[in-house]
């Protein structure tokens, strides 16, 4: 099974992944890099990343 879950997900981006997933029912996201995360269209919208200090 691992097998041909690799072999397909290989072939698609994560964004494809997760859509597919959702639209058959199955609670999905994108696997994504920090990288990928901080310049996430969505996340950035959602402002999901904030600045912040902690105190000493």
């Amino acid at each position: 099974m691992d097998k041909h879950i690799e072999e397909w997900t290989r072939q698609r981006h994560d964004y494809q992944v997760m859509e597919v997933l959702q639209e058959a029912g199955v609670m999905a996201g994108p696997s994504l890099s920090t990288r990928q995360a901080f310049e996430d269209p969505h996340l950035k919208a959602r402002e999901f990343f904030v600045e912040g200090s902690i105190p000493c």
